[in-house]
């Protein structure tokens, strides 16, 4: 289950520790930024949101929902939510308080508010998110009053969480929220404070900075005198196979290389020389070997002394209708022979027509679907429709989801299920990849996590098989189970949801993802936090979303946004300005193979760069990683070799320019900006 519960409706609700209590007389308000003051994104009360179905439904949300400025409030110094619901029968039009860090105690707490509506007899009903049975209906006028409805909790295997459904069509105005312990409401008073628990996060925060200043210092090291790989994960009517050799060596290398069938009698392919700190390229004929596994055994030679030995694996399959591979080399898909990066965006919703063109023009390629299921079926004229839509805006789809979390005892049929449905849509021209798994816990196996894999590759061995984890082990060690039940190591990390998660952690996280990857050959994703509510206290500001973006990127990683859209409009057309800078970069260097990096991800006081070169031109990839604005020089002489190099700004705005071998600029909150510069 995904640490956000799938976004399902119902979640167990959790509460805040170490707060100071209220020093006014009576119960204490235990929700947070009741006033609805606090709003980080414009318009969106922190620690309140609504379910992201909407964003899914209406296309004019942003005109339905947010901070009234021009409705006067019936409580002193609060503002007015406003929601609007534009359809009689809408089930997911409904307001979440964010849940809270720890367990509530047992007992009664009685949830208030203040509402009206914009016609008579409007129908709302508060429900407890930790309890799907409680709900109190409520009959609202044009004038206000105030509601309220009590629930019970017997502690941390039910919780308590307000939640307020809008029933009925028309328009809904929310004032002063309360949750209090108790059978009854008392007088309205503003929340607890807060200023123990933003001490405890503005802590954490600097911790997992310090932690990704260190991973930026200390990058694992290969220390293999030799690195081989395949470009590709398998071949089909390909005429070779092109192996890389990279040397970690301090001496040229001799290398002989042959290459057939496992346990069969290989054939030499030739004797090559390979420089210190250098890569050779070798092109394996592949015409007269048969389908199968296949392998190279490359034996390197220091003078006559045999240095080391090194295998190097892949299959050769009968040509497929479309052909997802893994460029192992370059860290990307490729569909048919094309380069392919996921810019992707996730829905467990069925959502129409429009919704589908909408992400196309934010520049998103990949939607990740895992809502097929109808109770215990699946829905195939559903998810046909689904595909068929996404196809129509040129979307590829990662398609699941059918194990998530703890092993369910019944994951074999679960499995079989799935397979059959993987082989009814494997031909669908919409189809990257089979979402298979997602964070296995500790009841699974590593051999049955394999089986899964194994399973699905067999139904459809053409695309892609992805699992996905979020208990992240340091760089090098595989996570639970075991990678070779995935082609892409997937992580999610949501950076404003847990007291103890922070942007700079989701770095740290990537960053040991993104390495493990890479040292076993498969490809990197994350999933990065759009949603607010739940478990969220907000949803993330462009200029985060920007700089977790930019981070991943850097790091190697492909990025899916979780989960559906955003509610708020400045970021939503934000995501589409990032989207369109991710899609330039990776044509430019991600995706090209003329280019190269040449420095991995560096860090500066409070810059992350790192360098890149295409033929005689670098790229600088630079990422600002304070919320502030603060000038740059870099000093890229060694690279540029020559003080006048004329520099150009690829991404981003500024001054940016080459000062006596140095880049001096200024950058904003979390900014990144890509510049080229002449190489002599």
């Amino acid at each position: 289950m995904k640490c956000l519960a799938l976004f399902l409706v119902m979640v167990i609700c959790l509460c805040w520790p170490g707060s100071a209590r209220s020093e006014q007389s009576g119960s204490v308000n235990l929700l947070r930024n009741t006033t609805f003051q606090r709003q980080t994104n414009k318009g969106l009360p922190d620690y309140w949101d609504l379910h992201h179905a909407a964003a899914a439904t209406f296309k004019d949300l942003y005109d339905l929902y947010g901070i009234d400025e021009t409705a006067i409030s019936p409580i002193p110094e609060t503002r007015v939510l406003k929601v609007t619901n534009p359809e009689q029968d809408f089930p997911y039009l409904m307001l979440w308080a964010t849940s809270f860090d720890s367990p509530l105690p047992g007992g009664e707490y009685t949830f208030s508010v203040y509402l009206r509506a914009d016609r008579k007899g409007a129908l709302c009903a508060a429900t407890n998110g930790g309890d799907a049975g409680h709900s109190v209906p409520f009959r609202l006028s044009t004038e206000w009053k105030r509601f309220s409805a009590t629930f019970r909790t017997d502690g941390p295997g039910s919780g308590v969480q307000p939640v307020l459904y809008f029933k009925s069509k028309g328009s809904y105005y929310v004032v002063a929220p309360q949750l209090e312990r108790g059978a009854s409401a008392s007088p309205f008073q503003s929340e607890m404070n807060e200023e123990s628990r933003e001490a405890a996060m503005a802590d954490k925060a600097l911790s997992d900075e310090r932690t990704l200043r260190a991973l930026t210092q200390n990058s694992p090291k290969n220390s293999s005198p030799l690195t081989p790989i395949f470009e590709y994960d398998y071949y089909t009517d390909d005429s070779s196979a092109r192996l890389f050799v990279t040397s970690n060596h301090r001496r040229t290398l001799s290398l002989r290389v042959s290459c057939g069938s496992p346990g069969g009698r290989p054939s030499d392919v030739g004797s090559f020389t390979l420089k210190p700190g250098s890569e050779t390229t070798i092109d394996v004929p592949l015409l007269e070997v048969p389908e199968g596994d296949f392998e190279c055994t490359i034996k390197a030679f220091d003078g006559i002394a045999l240095t080391a030995t090194a295998v190097v694996k892949s299959q050769k399959r009968t040509p497929g209708a479309s052909e997802v591979r893994v460029n192992q080399h370059r860290r990307f898909i490729s569909i048919n022979k094309q380069p392919f990066r996921i810019i992707g965006i996730a829905t467990n919703f069925r959502p129409p027509d429009w919704y589908f063109k909408d992400l196309a023009d934010h520049g998103f390629n990949t939607i990740f679907f895992d809502g097929p299921l109808a109770v215990s079926a699946y829905d195939m004229a559903a998810t046909k429709t689904f595909l068929d839509r996404a196809a129509r805006y040129g979307l590829k789809v990662v398609a699941g989801l059918p194990l998530a979390g703890d092993k369910p005892s019944d994951w074999q049929s679960r499995l079989s299920d799935f397979s059959r449905f993987v082989s009814i849509f494997k031909n669908h021209p919409a189809i990257l990849c089979w979402w298979a798994y997602d964070e296995p816990y500790g009841t699974w196996k590593a051999s049955e996590l394999s089986e899964v894999y194994q399973t699905v590759k067999a139904a459809d061995p053409y695309h892609l098989v992805l699992g996905n984890w979020c208990d992240i082990p340091k760089a090098g060690k595989e996570p639970f189970g075991t990678l070779a039940s995935t082609d892409i190591y997937s992580h999610d990390y949501y950076a404003f949801t847990f007291l103890g998660h922070t942007l700079y952690g989701f770095g740290n996280e990537n960053f040991y993802v993104s390495q493990t990857a890479h040292m076993k050959d498969k490809l990197s994703h994350v999933f990065i936090q759009l949603y607010g509510g739940i478990n969220a206290w907000r949803e993330p500001t462009g200029d985060e979303l920007n700089f977790m973006t930019v981070l991943a990127l850097m790091n190697g990683s492909m990025t899916t946004y979780w989960d559906t859209k955003s509610n708020c409009s400045e970021t939503w057309n934000r995501i589409g300005l990032i989207n369109n800078n991710t899609r330039a970069l990776s044509a430019a260097l991600f995706l090209d193979p003329a280019a190269r990096e040449i420095r991995g991800v560096t860090i500066q006081g409070n810059f992350l760069y790192s360098l890149w070169q295409k033929g005689t031109t670098c790229y600088a990839i630079l990422l600002h990683m304070k919320n502030s604005s603060e000038p740059l020089s870099l000093d890229v002489s060694g690279f540029a070799g020559k003080a006048d190099a004329r520099v150009a700004m690829f991404q981003g705005s500024g001054p940016g320019r080459l000062v006596k071998g140095s880049i001096t600029d200024s950058f904003g909150p979390y900014e990144a900006k890509v510049y080229t510069f002449d190489r002599s």
